[in-house]
Parts: C-alpha cells; sequence; structure tokens
C-alpha cells in the first residue's frame, strides 16, 4: 500500500487552522468597530445551512465529495463564539462521515484519505474537548483491528510528533518518557520515511528545549534504532544521528580526525598539536559556507603564523567542483574531500561520524586537542583566538587592507 503522507497532510491542515483561528480573531476585533445593526445583519447573513452538518448517505466517493465540501467551509462574519460552534460542528461531521467512508465498501485510497480526514478534525476537536483527545489516542488500534495495521502505524507516528511538538513538559525525567515511547515505536515494525522524521523530530525537539544532555541521549538512541534498518540509505541517517551525539560530547574532549586529503595522503591530524585549529565541514554550492570561508580566509591571515590551523572538510559529492572552487579561491588550509572515504570503502566519513546535520559546521579545538568549542563562527571565532594566542595585530590588518 502506497502511504499517503499523514505527517504532512496534517501538518498542512494544522497550518490553516491556525491561520483560521487568527483571522476569526482579527475578524472579531473589527466587529468592536462596527455599528451593532450592521453587525448583526452581516452574521445573519453568513450563517450556515442548518442541513450542511448533517452526514448523508451515499457511496465513499459521495462522502469524501461531502467531507471535502464541508473541509473548504471558512466561517466569515462571525463572532469568535459563533465561529468556533461552527467549526465544532464542522469537524464532527467530518469524523461521523470519514466512519462511513470506512465502514461502507472503499478503496484503500478512499480509506486513506477519510484516516487523515478524521485525524485532522479529531485534532482540532481535541482542543475542544477531552473526550476527543480520547478518541484520537485510542483511532490507532481502532484502525489495527479493522485490518489497517500500516494506517494504524502512520497515525500513531502523528500522534507522537504532535506529543513532542505540543509537550509543555521541561521536566527530564517527562521528557525521557516521550523519547522512551519513540524508541519502543521505532521498535515495533518496520522504518521508513515517517520513522525517520519521528526520530530526528524527537532529537531536535530536546535539543531545541537548551537540553544538550537529554538531546544527545535522543541523538544516540534513537540513531541506533535507525541503524539497524536493512536500507541502507536509514540507516547512514541512524548513524549521523549516533554521531550527532557524539559531536554534542565533544567540548572537553579529544576530537579524531581522519581523512584523505586531496593530494590522495591520509591526513596527519598530530601535525596540529600545539596549534589551535579551526574544524570546517563545508560544501561548494553552500551559500554560508562561501561567506564564512571569506571571514575565514582573513582571519587566518590573521592567526596563522602565530598557531592558528584550519583543517577544511567538504562534504562536496563531486570532486571536480570541489578542485575548481579552491583553484578560483586559492585556499591555503589542507582540505579533506570526505566523500573519499565513503567511496573507497575506507572507513566512515567524518561528516557521518560526527552527525554533520548543516553547514557550515565549525569545531575549535585546543592546543593539546581538545574541543573547546563548537559552532564558532565570524565574532565568535575572533573572541575565542583572542582569549587563545591574543589579539589581532593591527599593525598587519591595517598593512593587509593598504595592501
Amino acid at each position: 500500500m502506497q502511504r499517503f503522507g499523514l505527517g504532512a497532510r496534517l501538518a498542512c491542515w494544522l497550518l490553516g487552522t491556525t491561520a483560521l483561528v487568527a483571522a476569526v480573531e482579527l475578524a472579531s476585533a473589527k466587529e468592536k468597530k462596527q455599528k451593532e445593526g450592521s453587525q448583526a445583519a452581516a452574521r445573519a447573513d453568513s450563517k450556515p445551512q442548518a442541513d450542511l452538518f448533517t452526514v448523508p448517505e451515499g457511496s465513499a466517493e459521495e462522502l469524501l465529495g461531502y467531507i471535502q465540501k464541508l473541509e473548504e467551509q471558512r466561517p466569515t462574519e462571525l463572532s469568535q463564539e459563533e465561529a468556533r460552534e461552527f467549526q465544532k460542528k464542522q469537524h464532527e461531521a467530518v469524523v461521523q462521515a470519514a466512519d462511513k467512508v470506512m465502514a461502507a465498501k472503499a478503496n484503500d485510497e478512499q480509506v486513506e484519505q477519510a484516516v487523515a480526514s478524521k485525524v485532522a478534525s479529531l485534532n482540532h476537536l481535541a482542543r475542544l474537548d477531552a473526550k476527543y483527545e480520547k478518541q484520537l489516542d485510542a483511532f490507532p488500534e481502532e484502525l489495527k483491528k479493522a485490518g489497517h495495521p500500516e494506517l494504524a502505524r502512520e497515525v500513531k507516528a502523528f500522534l507522537l510528533e504532535r506529543e513532542l511538538l505540543q509537550s509543555r513538559a521541561e521536566e527530564p525525567k517527562d521528557l525521557e518518557k516521550v523519547i522512551g515511547k519513540v524508541e519502543r515505536f521505532l521498535a515495533e515494525g518496520p522504518l521508513g520515511e515517517q520513522e525517520v522524521q519521528l526520530a530526528f523530530t524527537a532529537a531536535r525537539s530536546m535539543e531545541g528545549r537548551g537540553n544538550a544532555e537529554l538531546a544527545a541521549k535522543a541523538y544516540e538512541k534513537l540513531g541506533k534504532a535507525l541503524a539497524k534498518s536493512e536500507d541502507e540509505s536509514i540507516a547512514e541517517l541512524g548513524a549521523k544521528m549516533e554521531g550527532a551525539a557524539r559531536r554534542m560530547n565533544l567540548v572537553g574532549n579529544p576530537m579524531e580526525l581522519e581523512g584523505v586529503t586531496l593530494a590522495g595522503d591520509p591526513l596527519d591530524w598530530s601535525k596540529c598539536r600545539g596549534k589551535v585549529t579551526l574544524v570546517m565541514f563545508w560544501a561548494t554550492w553552500c551559500g554560508p559556507c562561501r561567506q564564512e570561508i571569506t571571514e575565514v580566509l582573513d582571519t587566518y591571515e590573521q592567526y596563522h603564523d602565530r598557531g592558528f590551523e584550519v583543517v577544511g572538510i567538504s562534504v562536496d559529492e563531486s570532486r571536480e567542483d570541489l578542485e575548481e572552487y579552491l583553484k578560483e579561491k586559492k585556499i591555503p588550509w589542507t582540505i579533506i574531500f570526505d566523500q573519499a572515504r565513503a567511496d573507497g570503502k575506507k572507513g566512515q566519513p567524518m561528516g557521518v561520524r560526527y552527525g554533520v546535520m548543516s553547514i557550515p559546521e565549525t569545531i575549535l579545538v585546543d592546543r593539546e586537542g581538545k574541543v573547546v568549542a563548537t559552532e564558532v563562527r565570524g565574532p565568535q571565532l575572533d573572541e575565542r583566538l583572542k582569549e587563545m594566542i591574543g589579539p589581532r595585530d593591527e599593525k598587519k590588518e591595517k598593512q593587509e587592507k593598504e595592501g
């Protein structure tokens, strides 16, 4: 059965709901500025027909047409109270119609459409009444019993992602419980696109809360689950998540670095001992990377002869593009072509080992080989180098500008 992208559909639907609520509140604010008579008249003209929310009998196709018509309805010129009542009846009717579709002789695609609409409407209704929250939580098991295990799993994945995004809990033990739910879900069934999305959402949501320790645990646990997949692309993403946990725990610890230079020689990482070294993951196609390289070139000119080194790790897939760019920019520091390790089966690329999710990614290493900071760019890098090496040489900087 082809998956119908429930998470994507609901995300779009929820965005529409948010916009609708905002529109309702805006309309309410305008009402206060109108005369009482015109306000009442406007509302009377736009009130819905009574039979709009009466679910008709019909085939699965006809019921889905009715659902589509309902979902397209937008209350206008109504008070907040009237608009909320409209939405409640609207979504209750969608749920009833969706149930009729699933009970009818519907094909797989029609059942999928009905499930998507029902989940979206229950999601909205759950904000109004706790009983709908219970219906939503029970829906995956109902689908499973009705012979739709794949759809049940999709709905369960959506509910877990919803819990992650809507949770206001900040207690580590409560957040760990949610991560535990996701971990168990990944272990229960096949791993596909929705499972990858859920795992990343879970880990990133922990990171977004500023809890680095818990985020690292999430990346590690959920990454291990994905890494067990027989699908090579999913397994690599799992390894990358494990790498993200490794990267988040780097500060204060030594960084191991391996690779193949463009000349084909193995990187001698030991040569950087005794120097302050910036490790930079980048690519030629990345605009922010190009800008960062321009700034790092300036910093390199200032600090290189005082013990500052740079090791660039290109995550480009094309060696030719990389060589052309380096020829144009005349970059003076060592460049590792990370893809060479994957192509030559010479080990795990550094971008995977350290879970690089976005570029440029920078890691600053001290003279003893220990990481002192990650994501150091622009003024932050200058401040760090000022502490570790000393202030910029103003005389040299002036000469460079004049030259």
